[in-house]
């Protein structure tokens, strides 16, 4: 079995049927040595490299969600501007830098490489982040007595 042909100008695979056209970007895939490359080793999706983003990009959002939780239900009594709330609300800036590395860990994991993949990515995880990133901060914030 000939392994798959790849479209120099998109890198997808040339479907068997096609003899000089690709059938994704529409570009000559035919050179002056007929030069469609073959398929390159297997690319794998790196399970630990998207659950390290997703991590990186929740773990101050949901610490605060945490903390917020187990504050309410009287698990844990914390002065509302001692120093360990006041460290949570101050990190919460972290989040600028850290939600768009995880989402950058995160698609490079799954190897995204086209525009309309990084665009979906960002157009569902930006909206969560912000919904989860400003429910653990109104949260925690609100139980200081200071919620925005």
């Amino acid at each position: 079995m000939k392994p798959d042909r790849i479209c120099p100008h998109c890198g997808k695979p040339i479907a068997a049927d096609r003899k000089r056209y690709c059938g994704n970007c529409g570009e000559d895939f035919t050179g002056p040595d007929d030069a469609a490359q073959e398929a390159p080793p297997g690319r794998r999706v790196s399970g630990r490299g998207i659950l390290l983003g997703i991590f990186i990009a929740l773990v101050e959002p949901l610490s605060s969600l945490a903390v917020a939780f187990v504050w309410d239900r009287g698990v844990v009594q914390l002065e509302p501007n001692g120093p360990f709330v006041q460290a949570l609300q101050g990190a919460a800036l972290l989040e600028i830098i850290l939600g768009p590395l995880g989402i950058a860990v995160a698609g490079q994991s799954a190897r995204l490489r086209s525009v309309l993949a990084w665009y979906v990515l960002v157009a569902v995880a930006v909206p969560v982040l912000a919904v989860v990133w400003f429910i653990g901060t109104a949260y925690l914030g609100g139980l200081a007595g200071e919620p925005f």
